[in-house]
């Protein structure tokens, strides 16, 4: 049973062991160095501009009140 438990708690693969970036949540980011922070907002910054240059979304005019 304690084997089976283990299996199924540890990965056995290099590719699980890997961090899924696509599932961070901006709290996660937070916890990152600040050097490595930083890094992660200026590439946001760089893709939500390459966004709006192709005018993939337009950005709203925020509501009054």
């Amino acid at each position: 049973m304690v084997s089976y438990l283990c299996a199924k708690a540890v990965p056995l693969s290099e590719e699980a062991s890997k961090p899924n970036y696509c599932e961070w949540s901006y709290r996660d980011l937070l916890c990152l160095p600040e050097s490595e922070r930083k890094q992660w907002f200026k590439v946001c910054e760089v893709k939500l501009d390459m966004l709006k240059q192709c005018k993939v979304f337009e950005v709203p005019d925020r509501p009054s009140g």
